[in-house]
This record gives structure tokens, sequence and C-alpha cells, in this order.
């Protein structure tokens, strides 16, 4: 389980590296505009600068000016995905570290935190041997 505190005033890259540092070869990226379930983020609305959350559309669906984001293993990458939405009107996306590449895992959104990191950690040990 990994917990973060976000408030308006979180960057972009302070939960970049949160997310990166709980859940190792996985990365997300915050995007301007939302994708569609089963499809992936266009490159020309993905935001590149870090920047404050509430630059981009953060809006706190209660009154708290805090929002706690409890991350699972066994939460599929969609669900996380959909947290972030629901929860914080963010658009991300979750990429996997693959064959030297990062890639979106929009085939494999219904795959679990734990399975996206076994599949970049059995990629990872075959370029190493």
């Amino acid at each position: 389980m990994s917990k973060l505190v976000i408030t308006p005033n979180t960057t972009t890259d302070t939960i970049k590296n949160w997310f990166s540092d709980k859940f190792p070869l996985l990365k997300i990226e915050f995007y301007a505009t939302e994708h569609q379930m089963g499809e992936g983020s266009s490159n020309s609305s993905i935001v590149t600068e870090n920047t404050s959350i509430a630059d981009i559309g953060y809006k706190n669906n209660g009154n708290d000016k805090e929002v706690e984001i409890i991350i699972f293993e066994d939460y599929s990458t969609n669900l996380v995905e959909h947290i972030f939405k629901s929860r914080l009107n963010l658009n991300i996306q979750i990429f996997r570290f693959t064959n030297n590449h990062w890639i979106q895992t929009t085939s494999t959104d219904n795959w679990t935190i734990k399975e996206q990191m076994e599949r970049a950690q059995f990629h990872e040990n075959e370029r190493r041997a």
C-alpha cells in the first residue's frame, strides 16, 4: 500500500516521483485531456512542465483542501487512473518500462499494478541476461 496526501499546491513531479518510488519500472504522466478506456493518450496533450495540479484541472470533490490517495498493488491500472480522475479531476496514464522503452499500458489496463511491475521486471531481467 502506498499513500500520498495531495493538495492543490502539490506538483506533478511530486506525484510522479512518489509513484515511481513506490512502483519501480512504472511511471505516470499527466495529460490536459482525458483518454478513453483502452485507448492511449496523445503526446500532444502531455503536461511536460512541473506544475501545481491546481493549474491542470485539480478539483477536490469535497470541502477538504487535502485528499489522501491510497494505491494497493492489487489495484488494476485502470482503477488507479480512475481514482486520479474521479477524486482529483486529473488525467493520467500509467507507463511500464519494457525493452528499454516506456510504453502506455493501454492493452493491459486490466492488469494489477503488481502484474505490471512483474512484467517490467521480467523484461528487465531478460535485457540484462
